[in-house]
């Protein structure tokens, strides 16, 4: 269901009106999905109203990036919160994850030994996760089988998918919810609103809370999400109706600062 219908329009004005935190994903969400990951850039319309947004709500990004890689790709934009490698680098580090180094390094060097044979699939090691891409792949679902083949068989290892990308973490490290909760947390906020687009975020849109989150997946396949946008584009539009909520009512008192 469109979230720019009447009925989702009123529940994001519920949302908007309440002590909500508002957090994103990146890839796909804020930035159009590319070919080259490091390429990835928010257009300047939705950099310029995410800015905006940050003066009305708190807001936080979460991603499967590396909270260095999300700050630069942030640069200028009064985001409250960056959290990387899909939150395990919640603030500073969240934990000691220098104890799993050994242990990540060796599903590195495995996962690039099953992705060797596929020409234009990389393996990422991110310090406390690792990532296969596969989207420029020859062969991308051969490439898919052979590394979910070898994700069976590494110790430790918990699975996110995403799009064109599989991803490996620490079974330790904490879930998308889990992570949404710590943000709540951390502003004092009742109620989130969340917007992501991958197959990591499914049990984010199976919550069934509609007191505490509204979720929206980005993108034609909803899954298990109630409410979506058609793509990332409309992405800008979401912000600015967010923005047109609290307008009338800027309060002045700034939020914590939690980037350090």
């Amino acid at each position: 269901m469109t979230i720019f219908g009447s009925a989702g329009r009123r529940r994001l004005e519920e949302f908007g009106h309440a002590n909500v935190v508002v957090v994103f994903d990146f890839d796909g969400t804020l930035a159009p999905i590319v070919a080259r990951p490091a390429a990835a850039r928010m257009r300047a319309r939705t950099r310029q109203l995410l800015d905006e947004l940050t003066r009305f709500y708190p807001c936080a990004v979460v991603s499967g990036r590396t909270r260095a890689d999300l700050t630069r790709r942030l640069a200028g934009v009064h985001v409250d919160c960056v959290l990387g490698n899909h939150g395990l680098e919640f603030g500073r580090v969240n934990g000691d994850w220098r104890s799993k180094r050994a242990a990540i390094r060796s599903w590195a060097t495995e996962l690039r030994r099953a992705a060797a044979p596929f020409r234009g699939a990389t393996v990422e090691d991110k310090g406390v996760s690792v990532t296969v891409h596969f989207r420029n792949a020859r062969d991308r679902e051969g490439a898919r089988r052979a590394i979910h083949a070898t994700t069976r068989h590494l110790e430790g290892a918990r699975i996110v998918g995403g799009r064109q990308a599989i991803n490996v973490l620490p079974r330790e490290g904490v879930s998308k919810s889990e992570v949404l909760r710590r943000v709540r947390e951390l502003f004092g906020c009742d109620a989130c609103v969340y917007v992501g687009d991958g197959d990591g975020d499914d049990e984010v849109f199976a919550v069934d809370d509609p007191y505490a989150l509204l979720a929206l997946r980005v993108g034609p396949r909803r899954g298990r999400a109630r409410w979506a946008l058609r793509d990332q584009r409309d992405v800008d539009r979401l912000l600015r109706l967010l923005i047109s909520v609290r307008r009338p009512s800027l309060l002045t008192a700034r939020r914590p600062a939690t980037n350090e």
